[in-house]
């Protein structure tokens, strides 16, 4: 099957998609990330066999995704409270950390300055005013796989910047 194919599908069915994993998750935001991520591994895949059920086959990785995503952050908040008390977390923040995080702020917020206009327009429109990809693209006049672009682009750049040293 050519991967076009099954982008097509997962345009035709994206918000969908995202009610989907919005329902399952209980969160917009982490339900938007997995889309995203459920999008670049259809882009990222190299082949696929021939998938008889376009829809089913997206909702099922939807599902994985979002299985994985529940199962990650249930150990998460387990070795979380297993291993820090609140008292712990307090002690463990020290001068050097908050230095060391308050850096990493501010080359982020530089970096995020360094974008052209238009994605840190999309980017804070998605991220921070909970602005669907749809709905962006619509105000822009623009297609959703552009805004995708944007935001994928922002994330990399980002991304990069924070593993400098």
């Amino acid at each position: 099957m050519r991967q076009g194919a099954l982008l097509e599908a997962y345009q035709q069915h994206r918000e969908d998609l995202l009610g989907f994993l919005t329902r399952r998750l209980r969160c917009h935001f982490t339900a938007a990330d997995l889309l995203q991520e459920l999008y670049l591994r259809l882009v990222q895949a190299e082949s696929q066999g021939p998938v008889l059920n376009r829809r089913a086959y997206l909702y099922r990785m939807a599902a994985n995704l979002a299985t994985d995503h529940i199962r990650v952050e249930s150990r998460r908040r387990e070795i979380l409270e297993q291993n820090h008390q609140p008292e712990d977390l307090l002690e463990t923040r020290g001068p050097e950390r908050n230095c060391m995080a308050d850096e990493t702020l501010r080359r982020l917020q530089d970096a995020l300055q360094d974008l052209p206009e238009r994605s840190r327009h999309i980017f804070f429109a998605n991220r921070f005013e909970g602005k669907t990809q749809q709905q962006i693209a619509k105000e822009l006049g623009v297609s959703t796989t552009t805004v995708e672009n944007h935001i994928r682009r922002v994330f990399e750049h980002l991304a990069k910047i924070r593993d400098q040293r």
